[in-house]
């Protein structure tokens, strides 16, 4: 006779790291759905956002000067859709995901992880070696500051998913064809 048991799932709050990563999706939802969404809808949207946060995009982009949003080329919009249509499931199911930590953690987090690091790198690129002649010194400084955080964090959560244990505190094994 066998007997089937369940992984025991952890609490949240025995792993910080978890813990961590869902308040950064926890926070991202939001701002995803209400700021950087502004930037690529179209502008008939906006009436159907609060005062507050329809003006909120627009001060941002003209106070840091930051030229990818002002200009909006194809190439940026593009990463921007991605964001709205593919990162955003994500950050739903992750949240949900580490809240309760599901065994699907650790594959759902390298995808996230790798393709956000991966947009992340043309727009650095960008802000770090083109002289835009829009920003100051202190804004493009500020612009690079504000967009590594989107490179920073998935590249530790990539990390940290490449080396993740599963729920009993084993080492995930892949197995070999």
């Amino acid at each position: 006779m066998t007997i089937n048991t369940l992984p025991i799932r952890r609490s949240l709050a025995s792993r910080p790291g978890d813990f961590a990563m869902a308040l950064f999706f926890v926070l991202h939802i939001p701002l995803t759905i209400f700021i950087d969404s502004q930037f690529v809808f179209p502008e008939w949207t906006k009436v159907h956002f609060p005062t507050a946060l329809s003006v909120a995009p627009l001060n941002y982009a003209h106070n840091a000067n930051d030229y990818l949003v002002l200009q909006m080329r194809p190439w940026f919009a593009s990463f921007m859709w991605c964001e709205l249509l593919v990162q955003l499931p994500f950050y739903v199911f992750l949240t949900h995901a580490l809240i309760t930590d599901s065994p699907h953690v650790r594959t759902a987090g390298l995808i996230y992880a790798s393709h956000t690091c991966t947009t992340m790198i043309p727009i650095l690129s960008d802000l770090i070696f083109t002289n835009n002649n829009i920003q100051s010194y202190d804004q493009r400084v500020a612009s690079v500051a504000i967009y590594s955080v989107w490179f920073v964090v998935p590249f530790a959560m990539l990390v940290a998913m490449v080396w993740r244990k599963d729920g009993d505190g084993r080492d995930i094994k892949v197995k070999s064809a």
